[in-house]
């Protein structure tokens, strides 16, 4: 039976050697990154009903017009934020890959 303090240590081990792969960081990062953009889209979608919601208590123009500003500068953000990472992240995957590309067994 394996011991916590020995399950602790090997899964750093273990951990440690996934996250040197230069594929599996990449992985990593593109997964957390898709669940920024999700929950900032998700904002930005509630930020709209919302809009939508104010316009048929008539509310001024003014209000509902910068809510609305706000709703496509945060969508737009997050695009352009979201893809530049990806970018940025692609570009250094390729370099990681061309120093030292992957073994596959096969």
């Amino acid at each position: 039976m394996v011991s916590f303090p020995d399950f602790i240590t090997r899964a750093g081990k273990i951990w440690s050697v996934l996250h040197s792969n230069a594929l599996f960081r990449f992985g990593l990062h593109t997964i957390r990154n898709i669940a920024i953009f999700l929950i900032i889209a998700i904002a930005a979608l509630i930020l709209h009903e919302v809009v939508v919601f104010l316009e048929e208590l008539n509310m001024p123009v003014f209000i509902t017009g910068l809510l609305t500003f706000g709703e496509y500068g945060a969508l737009v953000i997050d695009v352009v934020w979201f893809l530049g990472d990806l970018g940025i992240r692609a570009i250094r995957l390729l370099i990681a890959l061309w120093k030292k590309p992957v073994e596959t067994g096969i």
